[in-house]
């Protein structure tokens, strides 16, 4: 199997691992809090999608070489988490569509750029 083959299997399983993260019903959900009200669940939000942009920029840049495209993926990462919080409320027993959530999202999305902008030979370097 090729490196990019491994890329993708990588990202699509992350994106599984998010999904069904984000899936399960609110009643077996820890409810931690850090620092005072703010939430252990926003870090992790920025967390899983860091990774996501992550691993998703990391195929594309396998397959293409280069970084185009990178501000895209992270709005579409974005765009999903957005999309996951209507699925929470409508679908998933005892969640509810949180604005702070979709916030964490973009966060974590978009963080990623930030980081390849503070490490631009990190890609280079592959």
């Amino acid at each position: 199997m090729k490196k990019n083959s491994y890329t993708l299997l990588l990202a699509i399983s992350w994106l599984v691992l998010v999904t069904f993260l984000l899936c399960i019903p609110g009643k077996k959900l820890p409810t931690i809090h850090w620092f005072g009200n703010l939430q252990l669940d926003k870090l992790v939000h920025i967390v899983l999608f860091f990774i996501l942009c992550l691993l998703v920029c990391n195929f594309f840049y396998e397959k293409n070489k280069a970084q185009t495209g990178f501000w895209f993926i992270a709005f579409l990462c974005s765009c999903y988490g957005i999309g996951m919080e209507f699925v929470q409320e409508n679908f998933i027993d005892n969640r509810a569509f949180d604005v702070g959530d979709i916030i964490a999202d973009i966060i974590g999305s978009f963080a990623f750029l930030v980081f390849l902008n503070l490490n631009p030979l990190y890609f280079n370097n592959k």
